[in-house]
């Protein structure tokens, strides 16, 4: 369960940054990436939660 920006659309990307609390949609542009908005997943927020512990799939994204 969680919250998120309205404009969320399905094929969208929940990314949690290394060192950050808050995780962040992101949707595949023809080149790179947009920042939707930042949104709430019951789990995620908390980094002693159940979902850390099964993290083990990491994608890099440059921000500019």
């Amino acid at each position: 369960m969680g919250t998120c920006f309205h404009t969320v659309q399905a094929g969208d990307v929940l990314v949690l940054f290394k060192g950050t609390r808050e995780p962040i949609v992101l949707r595949q542009t023809e080149e790179n990436h947009a920042v939707i908005g930042p949104a709430y997943v019951a789990g995620v927020n908390d980094p002693n939660g159940p979902l850390h512990d099964g993290i083990s799939k990491m994608r890099k994204y440059t921000l500019i």
